[in-house]
Order: C-alpha cells, then sequence, then structure tokens
C-alpha cells in the first residue's frame, strides 16, 4: 500500500485521556520532499467553469469522444472529461483575475474614446462581460470558503 499512495503517512496517535487510540493521516511529502501540493495536481470541479459559454460543450465532445472510443466505461470517460476540463481552463480560459483585469481596462478605453453607436454597444457588451466575470469570481471564492470551511 505503501507503493500505491507515497505521499501520504498515517500515524497512530498518543492515548493520553482514552482507551482508543487516534489515527493520523499525513498528506505532506515524507523525506524531506515538501508539501505534497508541489506534486500534478488532480482534477478539482470549479462551479465558477459553469457559467463559461462553452463549458457544456467542452464536456459534450469530451464524453462523446471517451463514450465512442475504446473505453466505453463511465471512469474512463470521467477522466477524459477532467483532463479536457482541465486543458480547456488553462489553454483557453486562463487565470480569473487576469481576465478580470483585461476586461476592466478595455472598458475604461472604451469609455474614454468618442461616442458613437458602436462604442456604446461595446461599452454594453464589456460591461456584461465584466458582470459575468465578476459572478464567477463570486463563485469560485464561494466555493473556497465552503471547502476550507469544511
Amino acid at each position: 500500500m505503501v507503493e500505491e499512495f507515497p505521499g501520504y503517512k498515517v500515524i497512530n496517535g498518543d492515548p493520553r485521556h482514552s482507551d482508543h487510540r487516534l489515527v493520523i493521516i499525513s498528506t505532506e511529502w515524507s523525506e524531506g520532499r515538501g508539501r505534497r501540493r508541489s506534486a500534478k495536481r488532480g482534477f478539482r470541479f470549479e462551479a465558477a467553469r459553469l457559467q463559461e459559454e462553452k463549458c457544456e460543450e467542452v464536456v459534450g465532445e469530451a464524453w462523446q469522444r471517451a463514450m465512442n472510443g475504446e473505453q466505453k466505461c463511465a471512469h474512463a470517460a470521467l477522466k477524459a472529461v477532467a483532463g479536457n476540463l482541465m486543458d480547456w481552463s488553462k489553454n483557453f480560459l486562463g487565470d480569473l483575475e487576469k481576465r478580470i483585469k483585461k476586461v476592466k481596462s478595455e472598458l475604461e478605453a472604451c469609455r474614454s474614446s468618442n461616442i458613437s453607436p458602436n462604442q456604446v454597444r461595446r461599452e454594453e457588451m464589456l460591461r456584461f462581460k465584466l458582470e459575468r466575470l465578476e459572478d464567477q469570481g463570486d463563485i469560485y471564492w464561494k466555493q473556497r470558503a465552503h471547502v476550507r470551511w469544511l
């Protein structure tokens, strides 16, 4: 079992005040390798991704490819979907804070230019986009707060 989970360590606690022993599971790397977080991170569901227009499309395409391919089990399909979501998030979405900052600067530039019907439409579109990104940020931090609370 140690070979399957090399980064974890199980410690039997001190039964000082009880006839039971605590079982403590350490998720830090032993042998001075640093914290487990330095290892490759697995898939984590981000509720904020659901706000993206292409999220459903990315999930649907990945699921169809996995189910039409050689692996027709749900586990393999879920792994494929998770991989595609991670790639999509990393390569196309990027950092949410950077995206918000970029839209804010575009909106500021739009507001400082001459007024025209095109500029008014562009400003409306940028305000809508900014609002959606900020909603995603709220969802992201709400999820983080919930996870930390748990």
